[in-house]
């Protein structure tokens, strides 16, 4: 269990490297486009090691309901499929990465730096960071 608390809710600020981490997903140039325009809004519940994350925007929304060191079901591909996935802690950081290991499926990790929440998203070599701030 970790002593860091990511509950909150934000609101992205900027982005680095996002349109290349959605090509390394083979996600189409409309859907980057979009996806690169938009700024989610994101409210995550944790109580210790139980997890509410979600994230909305206008073009999607998605929820993650999960316990950290369980495995669940989770769309982290940007696509309509589902992936096995575990959470853990990593110090502070929280890291959701697939249970089988794939090079062509990401690991997602969220943390908290200077009051922003910063999720890191790296497939291969392909590394982007979203900088959320307090709402």
């Amino acid at each position: 269990m970790s002593k860091v608390d990511l509950s909150g809710n934000y609101v992205l600020d900027k982005s680095e490297n996002f349109d290349a981490f959605l090509k390394a997903l083979n996600v189409g140039l409309v859907h980057r486009t979009m996806a690169c325009k938009v700024k989610p809004t994101v409210e995550i519940v944790q109580k210790g090691d139980e997890f509410v994350i979600k994230t909305c925007t206008s073009l999607r929304s998605q929820q993650q309901i999960f316990r950290v060191g369980e495995e669940f079901k989770s769309n982290i591909t940007w696509s309509d499929k589902d992936t096995k996935v575990r959470a853990y802690w990593e110090g502070d950081k929280l890291v959701i990465s697939p249970v089988e290991e794939d090079k062509n499926l990401p690991i997602l990790t969220r943390e908290i730096q200077d009051g922003r929440l910063i999720l890191t998203q790296q497939i291969g070599n392909v590394v982007a960071k979203r900088y959320f701030v307090s709402c």
